[in-house]
């Protein structure tokens, strides 16, 4: 999910020998230290949403809209020749793109047609962390930002289930970096070829620990989520894995009983407690407001604003 730890995750993959590529979208004010998302996998998961009317914060996904429409062979194809090219360059490459989680179903079937077996990484941070980023960030409303967390977290880890996987938790991440990279070498088969240089110059001068600013109880996620206990649920679940606190046949059996739950319970809250937001998934803050009124009246705002200033001061005489 958007705001998880996907880029600081990402970025520790070059000190086992993984490759990410050349062609990098741009860093940002919301993220200095960069993306390291493949330009091209952006853009064509772009286009994939785009198939559907959607984007990265479109609730429900389509999957039927977007595997129907006419271009989707085409732009399989064209990733087909992406990650052919991409392999060809490097004996080892990553990529990462926060929409994939949602569009899993067309990468599989791209490394199907290759006949490759990748490994997949799920980036895991507290859905009330992720709310409050996205709140700062985009003025998402929180009840949206948790709908989302669910729909990316559950897709990406139901649509890679019968490959390798494993979750790693960004808040452990930033505790204990050493160790938690070669918690991801070991799964990648890659211990040896870890460059302990290189962890020590990403854990100094790329991560930063204050990054996290705030750590929430897992009753603060309970009582937040109240209208869809299932984020607090699979949160729980998935940070027992994160943690190697759960084994492999307890985590499936607990983990087909939540998408079981989720596939009855998920369409009906979009459909039933979401639908006065669809028209305002933002929160606009009060000034932006006045500034569109200013905007749109001109100087009779500034008027209407200032008469209403001094009825106030007369009022508390």
């Amino acid at each position: 999910m958007h705001r998880s730890g996907t880029s600081a995750i990402t970025r520790s993959l070059p000190a086992m020998g993984i490759h990410l590529g050349n062609d990098l979208l741009a860093k940002r004010e919301d993220n200095p230290t960069g993306f390291w998302e493949d330009g091209a996998v952006f853009e064509i998961n772009q286009r994939l949403q785009s198939l559907a009317g959607a984007d990265g914060y479109t609730l429900a996904l389509s999957r039927k809209n977007i595997e129907q429409a006419a271009e989707y062979s085409g732009l399989r194809s064209q990733a087909v020749e992406l990650v052919k090219d991409r392999l060809a360059q490097y004996p080892t490459w990553g990529f990462k793109d926060p929409h994939s989680c949602r569009l899993m179903f067309f990468w599989n079937e791209v490394f199907q047609i290759l006949g490759k077996k990748p490994a997949y990484i799920v980036a895991l941070r507290n859905p009330i962390s992720v709310a409050d980023s996205l709140l700062s960030r985009d003025r998402l409303r929180p009840a949206v930002s948790y709908a989302l967390w669910l729909e990316y977290t559950i897709l990406a880890v139901q649509d890679t289930r019968r490959r390798p996987q494993m979750v790693v938790s960004y808040e452990r991440l930033l505790q204990e970096p050493r160790e938690q990279i070669m918690r991801i070498a070991r799964f990648l088969e890659l211990e040896s070829q870890v460059q302990m240089a290189q962890v020590e110059t990403y854990r100094k001068e790329f991560l930063d620990p204050s990054l996290e600013h705030s750590r929430y109880p897992r009753e603060s996620l309970d009582r937040r989520c109240r209208d869809i206990p299932l984020v607090s649920q699979v949160y729980e679940l998935l940070s027992q894995r994160a943690e190697d606190r759960i084994g492999d046949e307890e985590f499936w059996s607990q983990w087909n009983a939540l998408y079981a739950r989720y596939g009855k319970e998920f369409p009906d809250f979009v459909k039933n407690r979401l639908w006065m937001l669809k028209s305002d998934l933002r929160i606009t803050p009060p000034w932006h407001k006045w500034w569109l009124r200013l905007r749109q009246r001109g100087i009779s705002e500034i008027g209407r604003l200032f008469r209403k200033a001094i009825s106030k001061l007369a009022g508390h005489r």
